[in-house]
């Protein structure tokens, strides 16, 4: 039996890359660009709400919106 094997390429993206990913996500899933997510995460206006999906998914892109 043989087996294909693909290969995956990767990039690292640029800041500003990596900023609008951010951006883009937050607004996909919560409505709002990724500067209003970061000014309410750190003023804990998401305590409480962490465990939703669309929270969490956005939470997971942090990294890239700093």
């Amino acid at each position: 039996m043989t087996t294909k094997t693909s290969i995956v390429r990767s990039r690292r993206l640029t800041s500003r890359e990596a900023r609008q990913l951010f951006d883009r996500e937050a607004r996909r899933h919560l409505k709002m660009s990724g500067t209003e997510f970061l000014r309410r995460w750190e003023a804990g206006k998401f305590d409480g709400q962490a465990d939703t999906s669309a929270v969490r998914r956005v939470a997971m892109l942090l990294p890239f919106g700093r």
